[in-house]
């Protein structure tokens, strides 16, 4: 028996924020096969959970200077995502940018430490999210680019299918 379609979008809803951000869901999530593919879906949500917080920051930083503001908006990010897509950025230039065979960047992929490629990618891509975050215009831009992102990611995922994605890989159990 399935469950019914507002259920399932919930329950979806549900995984995704605890998979995706560090904002707080009741009860404890067991992933199942399937799953992660339901909460790709719900992803343009998350990014609308993630995007009204920093415009409602943004509002209260506006007497600030635009450099605090700029970079309070950018550790803010980072916080309610957990920095779970800055840090898999930065593990991917680790592996990617390096001119080692395909065995050993898959390991480097893995490997927790950090690498050259991933300072420099960590370093450039806050200096870039500060600048942007410092410009007056960029209110808008708060909640459209959270959203627009994780609105891309489930293409994506089509076309690099992935069969860990019917899996049970985890359970995450939120306070």
């Amino acid at each position: 028996m399935t469950a019914p379609p507002l259920r399932t979008a919930l329950r979806s809803l549900r995984d995704a924020l605890a998979f995706f951000t560090v904002l707080p869901v009741p009860g404890r999530i067991t992933w199942r096969a399937g799953d992660l593919k339901h909460a790709l879906l719900a992803l343009p949500a998350i990014g609308l959970a993630l995007g009204l917080p920093l415009l409602a920051a943004n509002a209260v930083l506006q007497p600030l200077p635009d450099p605090v503001r700029g970079a309070s908006l950018t550790i803010l990010w980072l916080v309610l995502t957990g920095a779970l897509h800055f840090d898999g950025l930065c593990d991917t230039a680790d592996a990617v940018l390096n001119a080692k065979p395909r065995r050993e960047r898959l390991r480097i992929a893995a490997d927790p430490r950090l690498g050259s490629y991933a300072l420099a990618t960590r370093t450039s891509t806050l200096l870039l999210k500060f600048a942007a975050l410092t410009q007056p215009t960029s209110a808008v831009w708060l909640v459209t680019i959270p959203i627009l992102s994780r609105a891309l990611i489930p293409p994506t995922a089509a076309l690099y299918r992935n069969h860990a994605v019917n899996r049970p890989v985890l359970t995450v159990r939120q306070h």
